[in-house]
């Protein structure tokens, strides 16, 4: 959520919510907001509804909507700020590439896109969890280890940070950019 740092009355798009682990903290981050999450799994979403209905915020409404990011119905300039967690690493590369531009398409200039995604990995650990989500996808949700650093430039966005950051020998890559 700090790598995201919402500006007051932000409006955040949330692509790929799954089943709404982020909406709480998320809520918590922001001051008179609103918070749009979205995803293509049905089941993943009743979950991420019950977990918006029963978090109230007095400053920050949550909505949940069926929706896949490669073609989204907002308008152009909607969002000050994305997060995508875990999400664009399960695309194929043609849809993560239309999934890129369109959420460049719908943040404002000058957003804040967050991007969490299993890293490359560097150390003996790390090739053991590829191994394993290579022979059994649902160990790691079906996620791929991906650089996003290269795609994301290409379809617009300014690189700000890219970081590591490990957990229970899990490496993910959180890369923070901006729309000029």
């Amino acid at each position: 959520m700090s790598a995201l740092d919402p500006p007051l009355g932000a409006v955040v798009l949330v692509a790929g919510c799954g089943t709404g682990l982020s909406l709480p903290p998320l809520a918590d981050a922001m001051h008179n907001g609103w918070i749009e999450a979205v995803d293509t799994a049905p089941a993943m979403l009743r979950k991420a509804r019950r977990r918006a209905d029963t978090y109230r915020s007095a400053e920050t409404g949550i909505g949940v909507r069926l929706e896949n990011i490669i073609d989204l119905p907002y308008p152009n300039d909607t969002f000050d700020a994305i997060l995508s967690a875990y999400v664009l690493d399960l695309l194929p590369p043609v849809e993560r590439r239309r999934a890129s531009r369109e959420l460049a398409r719908i943040i404002r200039p000058g957003g804040r896109l967050v991007t969490v995604t299993p890293a490359l990995p560097t150390q003996a650990d790390e090739h053991l969890w590829r191994h394993l989500a290579r022979l059994l996808p649902p160990l790691l949700g079906g996620g791929h280890p991906v650089d996003l650093r290269l795609l994301l430039r290409e379809t617009g966005w300014r690189i700000k940070t890219a970081e590591r950051s490990r957990n229970a020998g899990l490496a993910s890559q959180i890369i923070t950019a901006r729309r000029p």
